[in-house]
């Protein structure tokens, strides 16, 4: 993420952030007057009053300042990581408690709104004594939770392009937590607003008006119990990833199943079938590695040994579980730099090997340097060529001697090119006719 779209993603969150703060005495002691707890007279002393206008103003610059600072680790993290790196642990929590301190800072706000409201426009306690301040108290932080719900998801829509290049350590808001909000808290709580609206204009509700409400509120709750039930079990395959992720091989993932008809049902078989294809892939590359002539070590950025099949267990008297951490410089002295890591090269390079006994041994090596997630590995191609020197030496020898023959035979031996020019001669003929090639 640039910085460009990075600073336009933090300003969006802040306006979203302080538009809430902003509506929310808005919204609720404009309600209280609606519903008649307060009086317009009123709502107009409190805001001719400086005391009660600055302490709105001065909250609301307190809460930009606050969430700007809050928000500065992490676009530290994405300045330094443009392309997407997975944070550490304490920037994951820091995002964490981003949820929790936007509803803390919110309803103390709207809690706190109600007295300092009712000393600027009472100078005290309202008329009603303790009871309407207690109402226009419940009715401030109910308008609080409906302005700052939309507020909150507005700020999760905007914090999901942040998650894209941060990662997730672990699941922040559950999708069941967002469906039980939206579908049954909310409606519940405009229930609740109506009904004292309600009580407060007409007087003392009838058993007719607790019947009615009391189903709505029955039939909410029961169709959000039955759409989180939904969710729950559509989501169960995806959470028992979750779980076996971390321990799991790809046959174990992919035995996954979907439980729902939904999106998320197709895409936890789609899954199963992504897992299935990584499985095979994964056992056709072991197969190859395990099975190969050559020996093949792979190296990480340090000059540690991460894979050795047994083709090298072989060459060098170490088990795969042995080499696996060690430093490739035991191994191959020769071959690695001053950094620790072997010199890539599409070359055959012929070094001397230590076995697990200390003895040594010719071998030739074939190094190419590859990049997995942002980190380079090293793989080496490792062969025996003992066998190969020895011939070769035993070549040298035998050509030595022959030459020896030739040179020392009292016979002419000479030997010429297609187009009749000499290429040898021996000592003899060289003597005989005075030539040489």
């Amino acid at each position: 993420m640039s910085a460009e779209p990075l600073s336009r993603v933090r300003r969006h969150l802040l306006r979203v952030i302080l538009a809430a703060f902003v509506l929310v005495p808005m919204a609720g002691i404009g309600a209280g007057v609606l519903f008649g707890i307060t009086g317009s007279g009123r709502l107009r002393r409190a805001l001719s009053d400086p005391a009660f206008v600055g302490f709105m103003v001065l909250v609301t610059i307190w809460v930009g300042v606050h969430f700007h600072r809050f928000f500065e680790p992490l676009a530290d993290w994405l300045r330094r990581y443009p392309q997407g790196r997975t944070a550490p642990e304490s920037l994951d929590r820091r995002l964490r408690r981003f949820y929790r301190h936007y509803w803390e800072l919110l309803l103390a706000y709207a809690l706190l709104l109600v007295p300092v409201y009712e000393l600027a426009a009472y100078g005290g306690l309202p008329q009603g004594g303790v009871l309407a301040g207690l109402q226009l108290a419940a009715l401030q932080v109910a308008a609080a939770v409906l302005v700052g719900l939309p507020a909150f998801l507005l700020a999760l829509e905007r914090l999901d392009s942040v998650v894209a290049v941060l990662g997730l350590h672990r699941v922040h808001i559950s999708v069941r937590s967002k469906l039980m909000l939206v579908s049954g808290f909310v409606p519940l709580l405009s229930y609740a607003i109506l009904f004292q609206y309600h009580t407060l204009t007409i007087g003392t509700p009838s058993g007719e008006d607790f019947a009615v409400w009391g189903g709505l509120a029955l039939i909410t709750i029961l169709v959000a119990a039955l759409l989180t039930r939904g969710m729950s079990r559509a989501l169960a395959p995806v959470r028992e990833m979750l779980r076996r992720s971390g321990a799991s091989s790809y046959a174990e993932l992919a035995a996954v199943r979907p439980r729902s008809s939904d999106e998320i049902g197709y895409m936890t078989q789609m899954l199963g079938s992504l897992f299935r294809r990584l499985g095979d892939q994964e056992s056709h590359m072991r197969a190859v590695v395990d099975t190969a002539a050559e020996g093949i070590i792979v190296v990480d950025a340090h000059g540690r040994i991460d894979t050795f099949n047994g083709a090298a267990e072989r060459l060098f008297g170490y088990r795969a579980q042995e080499a696996r951490g060690r430093r490739l410089d035991t191994l191959l002295p020769g071959l690695v730099t001053g950094q620790g890591v072997p010199r890539a090269s599409d070359a055959e390079q012929e070094v001397e090997g230590v076995h697990r006994n200390g003895a040594g041994s010719p071998m030739s090596v074939r190094v190419s340097r590859m990049v997995l997630s942002g980190a380079p590995m090293y793989t080496c191609l490792v062969a025996d060529i003992s066998k190969r020197k020895a011939a070769e030496r035993e070549r040298i020898a035998a050509e030595a001697r022959y030459r020896d023959l030739v040179e020392t035979a009292h016979d002419l031996v000479w030997s010429m090119d297609p187009e009749g020019r000499w290429t040898y001669l021996n000592a003899a003929a060289r003597i005989i006719y005075g030539y040489s090639p």
